[in-house]
């Protein structure tokens, strides 16, 4: 439960750095949920360090990660289940990724060294050669 809060805060946290007058709504107003504001949201803000140019984009893999994160905190809270110890595991990762992440579009550069290869691929592709099959030869 702590982790998915600790995402949500920081995107919180980050949002009202990068937009001052939104700050205020960002921390107390009811938000949306926490992959939407990934998604459709963080890509519009005027991040400090872009990578390739890119508008912010948060990896498919991570938004996927802490949307099944916060249903399982939401199914711990209410309905008082379970988490297996390697779901954890990967969904505290993904949010220390996400932390990082922000922290690098806040203009941090040390914070590459933090994320994973994968995840400062994913970020700098072309999202439409990504989308692109590989030709046959």
């Amino acid at each position: 439960m702590i982790g998915i809060s600790a995402a949500e805060v920081g995107v919180k946290m980050f949002i009202g750095k990068l937009a001052p007058h939104a700050a205020w709504l960002a921390l107390y107003a009811p938000t949306p949920p926490l992959h939407l504001i990934l998604t459709d949201y963080l890509p519009t803000l005027p991040v400090l360090k872009r990578i390739n140019g890119r508008a912010p984009v948060i990896p498919k893999s991570i938004v996927d990660d802490l949307k099944y994160g916060v249903n399982l905190r939401n199914d711990t809270a209410h309905k008082g289940k379970t988490i297996e110890t390697d779901t954890l595991k990967r969904i505290l990762l993904t949010v220390r990724e996400l932390l990082y992440i922000l922290d690098r579009f806040s203009g941090n550069e040390w914070a590459d060294e933090h994320i994973s290869i994968e995840n400062l691929n994913a970020m700098a592709a072309d999202p439409v050669e990504a989308k692109r099959k590989p030709k046959k030869q």
